[in-house]
């Protein structure tokens, strides 16, 4: 184990399960005994309980973990897959455009949801975005990629969103050339 998890863009839920499915898809918990490990039964009333705490330890609002993720509103099913990549303790959670597709309000309590993990938890965030509000409000340091090129690294303290938009275009050249 690695210690990283990532939260795709895409989110890599399945809307046809609920919250506990897709907290646990990959991870699923059998029943104990013979035929729990013969036939390969789920342990759904366990993988439901520990869903629900997790999520409850981590302050994330679910109605109920066996709720439909196909019923959930876009910020709740990216707050479900922020607490599915929490909840395995990992110490770095790659996050790939994790408001692109919330409107002003989801992303809101998302990034709200992030400062409070990143205090919590002691995770470290590596936020691929093209954000710079976001960007700025939960991350120490910028690294800019330009066509794939690394151009800059600046701590969040010494630059702007101004300026980091300058190398992403082009307009300031790279710290290298």
């Amino acid at each position: 184990e690695a210690g990283i998890e990532t939260v795709y863009q895409a989110l890599a839920l399945v809307e046809q399960l609920d919250v506990a499915d897709n907290v646990f898809l990959g991870r699923e918990k059998m029943r104990g005994g013979f035929l729990g490990q013969i036939i390969g039964l789920l342990d759904r009333p366990r993988m439901r309980r520990e869903a629900h705490e997790a999520l409850s330890d981590l302050h994330i609002n679910i109605p109920a973990p066996t709720l439909s993720v196909r019923k959930m509103s876009g910020g709740q099913r990216q707050a479900v897959a922020i607490g599915r990549a929490v909840m395995w303790r990992r110490t770095l959670l790659i996050l790939d455009e994790p408001t692109a597709a919330l409107g002003v309000e989801e992303s809101e309590q998302v990034l709200r949801m992030l400062e409070r993990l990143r205090e919590s938890q002691k995770l470290g965030f590596l936020v691929i975005s093209h954000n710079m509000q976001d960007v700025y409000r939960i991350a120490d340091k910028v690294v800019v990629l330009r066509q794939g090129r690394h151009v800059a690294t600046l701590p969040k303290s010494d630059t702007s969103p101004e300026e980091i938009v300058a190398y992403i275009t082009g307009t300031k050249p790279a710290m290298w050339d």
